[in-house]
């Protein structure tokens, strides 16, 4: 362990704590507040190793430190043996010292030599763990701890300079065709680590400890905020260059949401079916102030939800077929593309997609083969689909409205119904690693 840093105390984390596994040497690197929970994270780390490892901790070293006083009780319980040194007496423990001090001095030279303040020490130490793992090393004779651990060589094809200029792709979120399609940035990690940006996000907002709210919307009032984070913070965006007091609200009851979700995220299931699958939905005439609708759809691999989207359309329909027959279009067109991709990656699905939708009228549409003149204004969108559909391609299936999962991306809803289809949808709270 090291820390806690007096000049980081003000920050989200102030000490880090390593895990070394001496039969690989593979390092684990968690970021702490405070030296206390130490404890919770060692609990976590252990059941990390039982289930994805099927290995078990046999003995535990560390220093002769009081935060591992509390551990007495549970290593006892578990039958693992607490080796610690001598009070001040690091030398007993020069193994794990020299790594610590390794790791330390690496880090604050990728900072010194990118010019970056010492915020950003999480993100080069990190750097530093993730790459001490994958080195090869002449204790493993010219392996590394990554193909000890996991029995196949590491990834070095994505490794980038840490620092180095990079651009991100805004084309999406562009207002006008001739903006730039990206903007220049600086690379600063490996991985992306949601749990992570967001702890970050709500310390510069000193939104810590913020009374927690079950939903990220609101139901009552004029602002029309969607349950969607993604779609609240692209909602809360058109009111930047004028807010008003509701829409600092709105923004605040969000991060109160963030506050309380830090460990809700997609989870992974090793046993995955190649199933591709959609819910698509729309809201039709949904935005009271302009009468236009918003349209969503979540994509997913077996049970795993891998792209989704809640957007807000310009023109006004008619009818909820023909909303829900445009959402249809789109949704379609990313599964094609998801697809594409699976079939360049050597992947190859065994059962024709299949999108949900709880429109009757426009599940319908799809299967019937006369082109009525009332639905001219979407040919394009109809003739694609109809093509999909006849091919064998694609089968669209009618769902209850209670199945409805984008529910969530379209509409308001109440709070056992929001949680209720965040669960459905893939969201659980679990304890990342």
């Amino acid at each position: 362990m090291y820390g806690p840093l007096l000049f980081l105390l003000l920050m989200v984390f102030s000490t880090m704590l390593f895990f070394f596994y001496h039969y690989t040497w593979y390092i684990w690197y968690y970021l702490l507040k405070w030296k206390s929970h130490v404890y919770d994270v060692f609990v976590r780390f252990k059941a990390l190793l039982k289930n994805q490892f099927k290995h078990r901790i046999i003995t535990l070293y560390s220093n002769n430190g009081g935060e591992y006083q509390a551990f007495d009780n549970f290593i006892s319980t578990n039958g693992i043996s607490h080796l610690t040194t001598p009070p001040h007496t690091p030398e007993h423990n020069a193994i794990f010292e020299r790594r610590h001090r390794h790791i330390v001095e690496i880090g604050l030279s990728l900072l010194t030599h990118a010019s970056m303040p010492l915020t950003f020490w999480t993100y080069a130490f990190a750097t530093v763990v993730y790459l001490i793992n994958r080195m090869p090393t002449p204790t493993l004779h010219l392996s590394s701890h990554f193909d000890k651990l996991f029995e196949s060589p590491p990834n070095y094809t994505k490794l980038r300079v840490f620092s180095c200029l990079c651009y991100l792709w805004v084309r999406p979120y562009s207002q006008y065709k001739l903006n730039s399609r990206s903007t220049s940035c600086v690379f600063s990690w490996l991985l992306f680590n949601t749990k992570r940006y967001i702890s970050d996000l709500l310390a510069r907002t000193k939104m810590f400890g913020a009374k927690l709210v079950a939903t990220p919307l609101v139901t009552d009032g004029n602002l029309t905020i969607h349950s969607d984070i993604s779609y609240v913070v692209n909602k809360l965006s058109q009111f930047m260059h004028c807010p008003i007091s509701d829409h600092w609200n709105a923004a605040k009851r969000l991060l109160q949401y963030l506050c309380g979700t830090l460990t809700h995220g997609l989870f992974l299931h090793k046993a995955n079916t190649l199933s591709l699958h959609a819910f698509s939905d729309a809201d039709w005439a949904g935005n009271k102030d302009d009468y236009t609708f918003t349209s969503a759809y979540i994509v997913y691999l077996g049970r795993h939800p891998i792209s989704w989207l809640s957007k807000k359309q310009r023109t006004i329909a008619r009818s909820s077929t023909e909303v829900e027959y445009r959402s249809f279009a789109s949704t379609i067109s990313e599964i094609n593309w998801i697809c594409s991709l699976l079939t360049e990656l050597g992947v190859t699905l065994p059962t024709p997609l299949v999108i949900y939708c709880d429109n009757v009228g426009a599940t319908y549409l799809c299967f019937n083969p006369v082109f009525h003149s009332r639905m001219k204004h979407v040919a394009i969108d109809y003739h694609f689909i109809q093509d999909q559909v006849q091919s064998g391609a694609l089968r669209v299936t009618h769902v209850s409205s209670t199945d409805q999962l984008v529910d969530t991306l379209t509409k308001l809803l109440p709070r056992s119904r929001f949680q209720e289809l965040r669960v459905k949808i893939g969201i659980p709270s679990v304890a990342p690693f």
